[in-house]
C-alpha cells in the first residue's frame, strides 16, 4: 500500500479542488492564480491524471515545450511540478512519533516509542509500511511487544497523519494552548 498519493488515480480537475482549498505558503500561492483556466488548458492537451502531468513536467525542456504549447508560464509549471512532488510524497504527512505526544494526553507512551525506535520505526510512514507489510495485528503486537490496542492506535494515527498531515497536530496543539490560555475548551466545539 502506498503511503503517499497515487497520482495515476487522481484526476487533474480533482487536484484543482484540492489546490483551491490549500493554505499555501506565499511563495506557492501563485498556483491558485488562474487555476481554473490553467488546469483546463492542461487537460485539453490530453493530460487527465496527475501521473501524466508529472511526466509532462519531468524536465526543463518538457516544461518549456508545454509552456509554449499552452501559454502557461514556465514559472507556474515549475511551481506546479514542485507541488506535485510534495503532494505525491505527502511530505507533510511524515512525522516522528516523538512529535505526536499531546500536551494533556499521551498518545504514545515513551516505552512504546523506545520499542519502535529499536525496530527502526521512527515515524508514521515507517509504521504504516511495517503494518501493511506484515498485515497481521496479532503478529505485529507480539513482534513489537506492545498491546494490540497500541497497534490499533499507531496504525490509526499513521493513517490519520497520512491523510491529514502533521499540520493538523500543529494546529491542534496551537489551538489547545490558546484555548487553555483563554479558558476555552476546543474539544467541546
Amino acid at each position: 500500500m502506498i503511503y503517499g498519493n497515487d497520482l495515476s488515480k487522481i484526476h487533474i480537475l480533482k487536484y484543482k479542488h484540492y489546490l483551491k482549498l490549500q493554505d499555501l505558503n506565499p511563495s506557492r500561492q501563485v498556483l491558485q492564480e488562474n487555476i481554473e483556466k490553467n488546469l483546463k488548458i492542461l487537460q485539453k492537451t490530453g493530460l487527465k491524471y496527475l501521473s501524466e502531468l508529472k511526466k509532462a513536467l519531468l524536465t526543463s525542456s518538457e516544461i518549456d515545450k508545454l509552456s509554449k504549447e499552452t501559454g502557461i508560464s514556465s514559472e507556474y509549471l515549475n511551481m506546479l511540478k514542485i507541488e506535485l512532488i510534495i503532494f505525491e510524497n505527502n511530505e507533510d504527512s511524515i512525522t516522528s512519533f516523538r512529535d505526536i505526544i499531546f500536551e494533556d494526553q499521551t498518545v504514545i507512551d515513551t516505552k512504546t516509542i523506545i520499542i519502535l525506535e529499536k525496530k527502526r520505526i521512527n515515524n508514521t510512514k515507517d509504521f504504516y509500511e511495517y503494518y501493511y507489510k506484515n498485515n497481521n495485528e496479532k503478529k505485529i503486537s507480539e513482534d513489537l511487544g506492545i498491546s494490540s490496542g497500541m497497534v490499533k492506535r499507531l496504525i490509526s494515527l499513521s493513517d490519520f497523519i497520512r491523510i491529514n498531515g502533521k499540520k493538523y497536530i500543529d494546529t491542534y496543539n496551537y489551538r489547545k494552548k490558546w484555548s487553555n490560555h483563554q479558558n476555552f475548551n476546543i474539544d467541546s466545539e
